[in-house]
């Protein structure tokens, strides 16, 4: 039978990891510029999203802006990392297994070993995970927090500069409720990575009461609880 060996050089693998990252992070790095570059000159909606928010994004006070999202692309880089890491563990464990299931004597015990050795490699890797995500979680919501401060600041001071907010009133189609909808439209422009708006519009309690008492009232199987139930739709409808 063949001696069990580990998938990867687990002692030496916080450098190795080390230094793929740095290389991924570099050739991302490279891309995303590109990317973005190309998504802004060539694109309409890059252009629109140049025009509304690329002076977050220009000068000098943009270097803490850029640092953060090279941050940000290092947490994806190392969430990579530890991915394939996962999966040369789980090879490493389950190899054990078989190997502890199938060997006798010396091999068998190498292979209880192996097994544990594994499991406590799961545990440092499980460790660095749920600690990156933590870290990921806190580094985009403050990403995402400055981000709508600046574009706060510069839609409303558009809105109010030149009495544009006055001036607004008497064009042929104003606009209802300005200050809400550049609040509601910055939410979901700097969540859109996120997918998840802090602000959600809800439906108006009493619509959402008759639609669910309708329900109810062609599911409902019981006469007289129906026939209650039926009244009190009707008088709240």
């Amino acid at each position: 039978m063949e001696t069990l060996t580990p998938s990867l050089d687990w002692g030496d693998e916080l450098i190795s990891s080390a230094l793929w990252v740095a290389k991924a992070w570099v050739i991302g790095a490279v891309c995303m510029v590109v990317a973005l570059a190309l998504l802004g000159r060539f694109t309409t909606w890059g252009r629109q999203f140049w025009r509304v928010t690329g002076g977050y994004f220009k000068g000098r006070e943009s270097i803490p802006v850029w640092l953060w999202l090279g941050v940000l692309l290092a947490s994806v880089m190392i969430d990579v990392r530890l991915a394939v890491l996962f999966s040369y563990q789980s090879n490493d464990q389950f190899s054990a297994l078989q190997a502890a299931f199938e060997g006798e004597g010396a091999a068998k015990d190498a292979a209880i070993d192996g097994f544990w050795v594994a499991m406590l490699i799961y545990v440092g890797v499980a460790i660095a995970h749920i600690a990156r995500s933590l870290l990921d979680v806190y580094l985009t919501q403050r990403f995402i927090i400055r981000w709508r401060v600046w574009l706060t600041h510069r839609l409303t001071g558009d809105w109010l500069d030149g009495d544009a907010y006055y001036r607004g009133r008497f064009i042929d189609s104003p606009i209802d409720n300005p200050d809400q909808r550049i609040q509601q439209d910055i939410d979901i422009f700097t969540t859109a990575p996120d997918r998840k708006p802090t602000h959600r519009p809800s439906a108006h309690p009493r619509r959402w009461y008759s639609a669910r008492s309708r329900r109810l009232s062609r599911s409902c199987r019981s006469p007289r609880f129906c026939g209650s139930w039926r009244a009190r739709s009707r008088s709240s409808g």
